[in-house]
């Protein structure tokens, strides 16, 4: 069966988030299979190459969108995005952010009768709530997304938590189903982990009794890294000879450093910055000994997955969406998000090694799941959804 794919998103690189990522490896592997064409819809970005991928990227008439590079889409205003889906023809449309695309995307769904799939990565008004500060412009910024959302004719989310999130709190009347993500990694050379460990080891003056805490991912509020720092701070306190490493940046890491510098935690913290080569990223998790990831933002945790894979476990806040599918001293491991009793239970884990050895060997098997294992069941429900059809007639 030959099929069509659009995927959409309203945001591209140089702009690196976990959505992007997922909708890369949507397209990059997805094209791999005989008769499957995914494309890509994303923002135009100025002095960016589309590079030698093997999927086609439409861009989309945008304009500055704020820090860090974003771009705002403004497909109302482009001809010929508009002439493209006029003369193109998709089996079934993914949408991925519920913002100015989807909107296009659903009127060229409506008029060709192509099934919609949206799959909530985030919780929208954590999200707004942080960026929006007027109570009324909160609400008016949720209801836009799930005005879009619920003109969809299916939904996916990352996670349980997300899925009831969806259904419960943003009362979206179609079936929600749950489809996690898959990992992507590079398997470093063993040098180049030498490599690295002898640079920031050297750079920080690092003894080789000291254990490295590990955190990837966009440097913002929602992280929680400020209270990983709060946490570093209890256990230098008692003595203990711990560093942590953030890789990653952001528009929190002038706080952050700030906070660091208040502690007396200069030569304790080290920001390691954008690591955007797999394959170095993938040495930092073979080079640390624990992930701490104190977020109840995240819907899924892709980069504790991402770590799994290496056999690093994580340590995760207890009753989070993205500890879900974690089982205490198994898997990973879960605390209290309380700065004392954060600290008390990574001192714990060191203490038994036996333990975190299992938890090493089964982080890996329980948590990762390549890409590739995901898109090939994802490749058959979108063939169950194309042959399905609309969910709803034509809104």
């Amino acid at each position: 069966m030959a099929i069509k794919i659009l995927q959409v998103i309203d945001n591209w690189y140089p702009v690196v988030d976990g959505v992007v990522n997922d909708v890369n490896n949507h397209a990059r592997i997805l094209n791999t299979y005989e008769g499957v064409e995914c494309d890509v819809l994303c923002p135009y970005y100025p002095n960016t190459n589309d590079g030698s991928g093997n999927y086609k990227i439409i861009r989309c008439l945008s304009m500055s969108g704020g820090k860090f590079g974003v771009r705002l889409p403004l497909p109302m205003f482009d001809v010929k995005l508009h002439k493209y889906l006029n003369e193109n023809h998709y089996d079934i449309i993914h949408v991925h952010s519920p913002v100015t695309l989807s909107r296009t995307v659903l009127r060229y769904a409506k008029k060709n009768n192509i099934p919609v799939l949206f799959t909530a990565h985030t919780k929208f008004h954590e999200e707004i709530n942080r960026s929006v500060h007027l109570k009324c412009l909160q609400k008016f910024a949720l209801n836009f997304l799930l005005y879009s959302i619920r003109r969809m004719d299916y939904v996916w989310s990352v996670s349980d938590g997300m899925t009831e999130c969806m259904q419960n709190e943003y009362k979206i009347d179609l079936p929600c189903k749950t489809v996690r993500d898959g990992v992507e990694i590079v398997v470093p050379d063993d040098n180049l982990v030498l490599e690295l460990k002898k640079s920031i080891y050297q750079k920080y003056n690092i003894a080789e009794d000291e254990k490295l805490l590990l955190f990837v991912g966009r440097v913002v509020v929602v992280k929680n890294i400020s209270f990983l720092i709060e946490s570093l701070k209890v256990l230098i306190d008692r003595g203990e000879k711990y560093r942590l490493v953030i890789v990653g940046d952001g528009d929190y890491k002038s706080q952050l450093e700030a906070q660091v510098e208040e502690l007396g935690l200069q030569n304790k913290v080290i920001f390691a910055g954008m690591v955007r080569d797999k394959a170095i990223l993938s040495a930092y998790y073979k080079l640390c000994d624990l992930f701490v990831f104190a977020s109840t933002f995240d819907t899924f945790g892709l980069v504790t997955r991402e770590a799994a894979a290496f056999h690093l476990p994580a340590l995760f806040a207890k009753g989070s969406i993205a500890s879900e599918q974690i089982t205490d001293n198994r898997n990973g491991f879960i605390a209290e998000l309380d700065k004392e009793k954060w600290a008390d239970r990574i001192v714990e884990i060191f203490k038994n090694d036996e333990v975190l050895q299992n938890v090493k060997n089964t982080c890996s098997v329980e948590l990762y799941k390549s890409w590739e294992q995901v898109l090939e069941e994802v490749l058959v429900m979108y063939k169950e959804i194309i042959k399905e059809g609309k969910r709803k007639p034509n809104k």
